[in-house]
Protein backbone atom coordinates (compact mmCIF):
# COMPACT_ATOMS: atom_id res chain seq x y z
CA UNK A 1 0.00 0.00 0.00
CA UNK A 2 1.00 3.59 -1.21
CA UNK A 3 0.68 6.50 2.14
CA UNK A 4 1.22 9.66 1.41
CA UNK A 5 4.04 12.11 1.66
CA UNK A 6 2.40 13.76 5.12
CA UNK A 7 1.85 10.43 6.54
CA UNK A 8 5.47 9.00 5.82
CA UNK A 9 7.02 11.88 6.89
CA UNK A 10 4.97 12.47 10.17
CA UNK A 11 5.45 8.90 10.77
CA UNK A 12 9.23 9.04 10.42
CA UNK A 13 9.36 12.30 11.81
CA UNK A 14 7.81 10.91 15.14
CA UNK A 15 10.23 7.44 14.86
CA UNK A 16 13.22 8.12 14.11
CA UNK A 17 14.16 4.83 14.92
CA UNK A 18 15.82 3.84 11.37
CA UNK A 19 19.52 3.09 12.36
CA UNK A 20 20.27 4.17 8.32
CA UNK A 21 18.33 7.31 8.19
CA UNK A 22 19.55 8.39 11.71
CA UNK A 23 23.26 7.63 10.40
CA UNK A 24 22.48 9.81 8.10
CA UNK A 25 21.76 12.53 10.30
CA UNK A 26 24.63 11.70 12.69
CA UNK A 27 27.63 11.09 9.83
CA UNK A 28 26.58 13.27 6.89
CA UNK A 29 25.98 16.18 5.27
CA UNK A 30 23.32 17.89 4.29
CA UNK A 31 24.58 17.11 0.23
CA UNK A 32 24.19 13.63 0.97
CA UNK A 33 28.14 12.96 1.08
CA UNK A 34 29.73 11.41 4.17
CA UNK A 35 30.15 14.01 6.52
CA UNK A 36 33.93 12.97 7.16
CA UNK A 37 33.91 14.45 3.32
CA UNK A 38 32.45 17.78 4.35
CA UNK A 39 34.93 20.48 4.52
CA UNK A 40 33.70 21.96 7.68
CA UNK A 41 34.02 18.67 8.94
CA UNK A 42 35.65 19.26 12.56
CA UNK A 43 38.06 16.36 12.74
CA UNK A 44 38.75 16.47 16.34
CA UNK A 45 35.36 14.71 16.21
CA UNK A 46 37.16 11.50 15.11
CA UNK A 47 41.17 12.45 14.74
CA UNK A 48 40.97 12.00 19.28
CA UNK A 49 44.76 12.09 19.48
CA UNK A 50 44.94 15.57 17.13
CA UNK A 51 47.91 13.77 15.31
CA UNK A 52 45.94 14.72 11.92
CA UNK A 53 44.86 11.25 10.80
CA UNK A 54 41.97 9.38 11.41
CA UNK A 55 43.52 6.00 12.58
CA UNK A 56 41.40 2.82 12.05
CA UNK A 57 41.48 2.67 15.58
CA UNK A 58 40.01 6.15 16.04
CA UNK A 59 36.97 4.69 13.03
CA UNK A 60 36.80 2.45 14.96
CA UNK A 61 35.59 4.04 18.10
CA UNK A 62 33.59 6.07 16.35
CA UNK A 63 31.58 3.46 15.00
CA UNK A 64 31.13 2.08 19.00
CA UNK A 65 30.16 6.15 19.87
CA UNK A 66 27.38 6.02 16.88
CA UNK A 67 26.18 2.66 17.30
CA UNK A 68 25.79 4.09 21.02
CA UNK A 69 23.73 7.18 20.05
CA UNK A 70 21.56 5.27 18.11
CA UNK A 71 20.73 2.71 21.02
CA UNK A 72 20.14 5.27 22.82
CA UNK A 73 17.79 7.49 20.78
CA UNK A 74 15.41 4.21 19.93
CA UNK A 75 14.94 2.85 23.96
CA UNK A 76 14.53 6.87 24.52
CA UNK A 77 11.84 6.49 22.03
CA UNK A 78 9.94 3.08 23.08
CA UNK A 79 11.54 1.58 25.99
CA UNK A 80 8.36 3.56 27.93
CA UNK A 81 8.69 1.37 31.12
CA UNK A 82 13.04 1.81 30.96
CA UNK A 83 13.64 -1.98 31.71
CA UNK A 84 15.91 -2.24 28.84
CA UNK A 85 13.78 -4.13 26.64
CA UNK A 86 11.82 -2.93 23.91
CA UNK A 87 8.44 -5.11 23.62
CA UNK A 88 5.94 -5.34 20.62
CA UNK A 89 3.70 -3.93 22.74
CA UNK A 90 5.48 -0.82 23.39
CA UNK A 91 6.37 -0.13 19.39
CA UNK A 92 2.87 -0.36 18.97
CA UNK A 93 1.70 2.33 21.54
CA UNK A 94 4.25 4.86 19.57
CA UNK A 95 3.38 4.08 16.22
CA UNK A 96 -0.32 4.44 17.15
CA UNK A 97 0.34 7.43 18.77
CA UNK A 98 2.10 8.94 15.51
CA UNK A 99 -0.54 7.49 13.27
CA UNK A 100 -3.52 9.56 15.30
CA UNK A 101 -1.22 12.50 15.31
CA UNK A 102 -1.34 12.50 11.65
CA UNK A 103 -4.97 11.60 11.64
CA UNK A 104 -5.77 14.41 13.98
CA UNK A 105 -3.35 17.01 11.95
CA UNK A 106 -5.05 15.88 8.64
CA UNK A 107 -8.61 16.40 9.73
CA UNK A 108 -7.54 19.88 11.28
CA UNK A 109 -6.10 21.49 7.72
CA UNK A 110 -8.50 20.12 5.57
CA UNK A 111 -12.26 19.06 7.33
CA UNK A 112 -13.46 22.79 6.52
CA UNK A 113 -16.99 21.60 8.08
CA UNK A 114 -15.44 19.72 10.76
CA UNK A 115 -17.83 16.43 10.27
CA UNK A 116 -14.81 13.86 10.74
CA UNK A 117 -14.77 13.28 6.79
CA UNK A 118 -13.15 14.98 3.89
CA UNK A 119 -15.13 15.29 1.01
CA UNK A 120 -14.06 15.67 -2.40
CA UNK A 121 -14.17 19.43 -2.13
CA UNK A 122 -12.34 19.36 0.53
CA UNK A 123 -8.99 17.64 -0.66
CA UNK A 124 -9.37 19.62 -3.53
CA UNK A 125 -9.36 22.69 -1.71
CA UNK A 126 -6.44 21.55 0.47
CA UNK A 127 -4.23 20.72 -2.44
CA UNK A 128 -5.23 17.11 -2.38
CA UNK A 129 -7.09 14.78 -4.67
CA UNK A 130 -8.47 11.39 -4.23
CA UNK A 131 -6.05 9.45 -7.32
CA UNK A 132 -3.19 11.04 -6.54
CA UNK A 133 -0.57 10.60 -3.67
CA UNK A 134 -2.08 7.21 -2.42
CA UNK A 135 -5.08 9.18 -0.65
CA UNK A 136 -7.25 6.68 -3.33
CA UNK A 137 -6.17 3.93 -1.47
CA UNK A 138 -7.71 5.01 1.89
CA UNK A 139 -11.19 5.68 0.53
CA UNK A 140 -11.87 1.80 0.89
CA UNK A 141 -15.71 1.82 -0.62
CA UNK A 142 -15.26 4.21 -3.20
CA UNK A 143 -17.26 6.83 -2.70
CA UNK A 144 -15.14 10.30 -2.93
CA UNK A 145 -15.02 10.90 0.77
CA UNK A 146 -12.53 9.74 2.93
CA UNK A 147 -14.58 9.21 6.33
CA UNK A 148 -12.78 8.86 9.84
CA UNK A 149 -13.00 5.21 10.34
CA UNK A 150 -11.41 5.24 6.38
CA UNK A 151 -7.99 7.42 8.00
CA UNK A 152 -7.93 5.79 10.90
CA UNK A 153 -7.96 2.31 9.50
CA UNK A 154 -5.28 3.71 7.19
CA UNK A 155 -3.54 5.27 9.65
CA UNK A 156 -3.56 2.10 12.22
CA UNK A 157 -2.72 -0.35 9.15
CA UNK A 158 1.08 1.78 8.79
CA UNK A 159 1.36 1.63 12.81
CA UNK A 160 0.98 -2.04 12.27
CA UNK A 161 3.78 -1.70 9.63
CA UNK A 162 5.99 0.59 11.55
CA UNK A 163 5.84 -1.81 14.24
CA UNK A 164 6.83 -4.69 12.36
CA UNK A 165 9.52 -2.71 10.17
CA UNK A 166 10.93 -1.90 13.72
CA UNK A 167 11.26 -5.41 14.97
CA UNK A 168 12.36 -6.97 11.46
CA UNK A 169 15.30 -4.44 11.88
CA UNK A 170 16.31 -4.87 15.70
CA UNK A 171 14.80 -7.90 16.83
CA UNK A 172 17.15 -10.28 15.33
CA UNK A 173 16.05 -13.50 17.17
CA UNK A 174 12.50 -13.01 16.75
CA UNK A 175 11.56 -13.47 19.96
CA UNK A 176 9.18 -10.30 19.66
CA UNK A 177 11.44 -8.02 21.64
CA UNK A 178 14.43 -5.51 21.33
CA UNK A 179 17.28 -5.93 23.35
CA UNK A 180 20.52 -3.47 24.33
CA UNK A 181 22.51 -5.95 22.76
CA UNK A 182 20.27 -6.48 20.15
CA UNK A 183 19.98 -3.02 19.62
CA UNK A 184 23.75 -2.22 19.44
CA UNK A 185 24.88 -4.90 17.31
CA UNK A 186 22.63 -3.84 14.43
CA UNK A 187 23.35 -0.48 14.32
CA UNK A 188 27.17 -1.63 14.63
CA UNK A 189 26.80 -3.62 11.29
CA UNK A 190 25.35 0.09 10.42
CA UNK A 191 27.96 2.06 11.25
CA UNK A 192 30.91 -0.25 10.15
CA UNK A 193 29.35 -0.10 6.71
CA UNK A 194 29.27 3.51 6.67
CA UNK A 195 32.85 3.70 7.54
CA UNK A 196 33.99 1.09 5.08
CA UNK A 197 31.99 2.92 2.37
CA UNK A 198 34.31 6.25 3.84
CA UNK A 199 37.22 4.52 3.78
CA UNK A 200 36.40 3.30 0.23
CA UNK A 201 36.13 7.14 -1.10
CA UNK A 202 39.17 8.37 0.71
CA UNK A 203 41.64 6.22 2.20
CA UNK A 204 43.22 6.35 -1.56
CA UNK A 205 46.53 4.34 -0.23
CA UNK A 206 44.46 1.68 1.14
CA UNK A 207 45.96 1.51 4.54
CA UNK A 208 43.04 1.77 6.49
CA UNK A 209 43.52 5.74 7.75
CA UNK A 210 42.38 8.57 6.61
CA UNK A 211 45.43 11.34 6.32
CA UNK A 212 44.79 14.89 6.51
CA UNK A 213 46.32 14.96 3.15
CA UNK A 214 44.08 12.35 1.26
CA UNK A 215 40.74 14.34 3.33
CA UNK A 216 42.23 17.97 1.69
CA UNK A 217 41.95 15.66 -1.68
CA UNK A 218 38.53 15.03 -1.48
CA UNK A 219 37.82 18.32 -0.48
CA UNK A 220 39.51 19.55 -3.56
CA UNK A 221 38.06 16.95 -5.45
CA UNK A 222 34.41 18.16 -4.60
CA UNK A 223 34.52 21.60 -4.38
CA UNK A 224 36.56 21.78 -7.77
CA UNK A 225 39.84 23.16 -9.75
CA UNK A 226 39.51 26.45 -8.20
CA UNK A 227 38.96 25.44 -4.53
CA UNK A 228 41.56 26.17 -1.82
Amino acid sequence: MKFTKLLASALWAAFSIQASAQLTTNVCGTNGLSALQEVHLDLSQFDTNGDGTISSNELAAAAVEISQGLQTNLFARFDANSDGVITSEEILAVTEGAAEVWVTNLLSRLDVNKDGSLSAAELRRGGRRLGHGGLASYDTNSDGVLTSDELIAAATGQATNQQANVLARYDTDSDGTITLAEAFAVNETVANGEIAEVLARLDTNDDGEISSAELAAAHRAHRGPGWR
